[in-house]
């Protein structure tokens, strides 16, 4: 606001941008989400398409879901997890062609001969909120039965021999990925943060295919 050539800054807007950068500072991403969710004017922004919410209540930008399954280790356990979804998670997403580069002699250069895309290299960030700041180890509780807690579910993604069902606004309507095999993946601690668990894993796409052998 001016008066007389005078720029006089408006508090009400002054304190949700501070407590904004302070939220910045310190890393607290739920002070940051809530801010830009209650002050955001509602022109400006991602458009309204997002129908989930968090449990904080701010909107889901980028989600990760992940089908029950079971699979063998090599030990011949069984181990069993449960539907995952994860609803703060951000992806870095790279394909390489794949292409035969031959050098003749005399020539500068190389033939290029494209056989193909290659697999999506995924890598995925995120992290598992606890309710009222304690260690995110309520069980799943969405299959029958179910005793692993959401980090030890994760746990048991991670380490899956085979490939997993996702589903993921990102991933699936832009890429057309609904497969993924974890390749490496990391669970780590934050200073200060016990109340969530981060997690961050490398995976490429996975396509069914079906091979007919004839009579």
């Amino acid at each position: 606001m001016a008066v007389n050539g005078i720029f006089i800054p408006d508090r009400n807007n002054q304190i949700p941008e501070r407590i904004y950068q302070i939220g910045e500072a310190f890393g607290i991403q739920q002070i940051t989400a809530g801010i830009r969710s209650a002050f955001m004017p509602p022109d400006k922004g991602k458009d309204n398409k997002v129908e989930r919410k968090s449990f904080l209540g701010t909107p889901v930008m980028s989600n990760l879901s992940i089908a029950a399954d079971e699979y063998t280790t090599s030990s011949g356990q069984r181990v069993k997890f449960a539907n995952l979804d994860f609803d703060c998670v951000l992806f870095e997403i790279r394909q390489i062609k794949n292409i035969i580069y031959t050098p003749i002699q005399g020539r500068d250069g190389t033939v290029k001969e494209y056989i193909g895309n290659g697999d999506f290299d995924i890598n995925c960030k995120g992290v598992i909120a606890g309710a009222n700041g304690r260690y995110p180890n309520k069980t799943n509780g969405t299959q029958s039965g179910d005793t692993l807690n959401v980090v030890e579910n994760l746990l048991a993604v991670a380490n899956c021999n085979q490939e997993i069902t996702i589903n993921s606004w990102y991933l699936t309507e832009i890429f057309g990925i609904f497969q993924i095999v974890i390749t490496d993946f990391d669970l780590g601690q934050e200073e200060g943060m016990y109340g969530m668990q981060r997690f961050s894993f490398n995976a490429k796409s996975d396509s069914p295919f079906t091979i007919k052998l004839n009579a």
